[in-house]
């Protein structure tokens, strides 16, 4: 992770959260990384609705082609 707490895989998510839960820190470093997390997080989840979305489409266009 770079000074500004960004969190750019998967990796780097699970390496932070033990960060959390292993080493003493303050406060507001806590929440650097839990902030980071959550950003994260939310993105991975972005991508994965916008997958799944996707994959409802071609289904949906497959389906109409066989009938």
């Amino acid at each position: 992770m770079d000074e500004e707490c960004e969190i750019y895989d998967g990796g780097a998510a699970m390496a932070a959260y033990g960060k959390m839960q292993f080493t003493h820190m303050s406060d507001q470093e806590r929440d650097k990384i839990k902030n980071a997390l959550l950003r994260y997080c939310k993105l991975d989840t972005l991508a994965m609705v916008m997958i799944l979305q996707e994959f409802k489409h071609l289904i949906k266009v497959e389906t109409t082609k066989h009938t």
